[in-house]
């Protein structure tokens, strides 16, 4: 009986040790259609955000975020996020910036990112339509979506 409970052993852990890796790790998780939360979801989204430059000259409005990785809130806001890029992103382009990152210094200084999330709506013209910070709920953030989209395809 002793031996079979450390066959058990033996068997069980690297199995564990497998599984655990295999869902926690982001990529794996997204390729398989699991819901992320957390710092995963966030790096998964920055990784298919539209980069800044390409959002400033392809013609659609923009919701831009700025974040960064150690940021609880950022990483509690991220599968909301997550949800409406995926109902919105051809309409809008979704646009992630680390204010870790020095690159975005003169973004964070024009746009007054102050603090963290902080989301800028922007027109296809880069004309900042509206400011959220913190962690607003969807029903707030997707009808400023709706707006920029119907704005700026020739909607109301």
């Amino acid at each position: 009986m002793k031996n079979l409970k450390t066959y058990l052993g033996i068997l069980i852990l690297p199995l564990f040790f497998l599984g655990t890796i295999f869902l926690t790790h982001a990529d794996v998780s997204a390729n398989m259609g699991i819901p992320l939360s957390g710092l995963a979801a966030m790096r998964s989204m920055a990784k298919q955000s539209i980069p800044y430059e390409v959002a400033a000259t392809n013609g659609k409005p923009s919701l831009i975020e700025f974040y960064a990785d150690w940021c609880s809130t950022c990483q509690s806001l991220a599968p909301s996020l997550n949800n409406l890029h995926q109902q919105y992103g051809e309409n809008v382009n979704f646009v992630m910036l680390n204010v870790d990152d020095p690159i975005w210094s003169e973004q964070i200084k024009n746009y007054g990112a102050s603090s963290i999330p902080y989301l800028v709506f922007v027109t296809a013209e880069l004309e900042v339509k509206e400011v959220l910070v913190g962690k607003p709920p969807e029903k707030v953030i997707e009808p400023i979506l709706i707006s920029l989209s119907n704005r700026d395809l020739g909607g109301a």
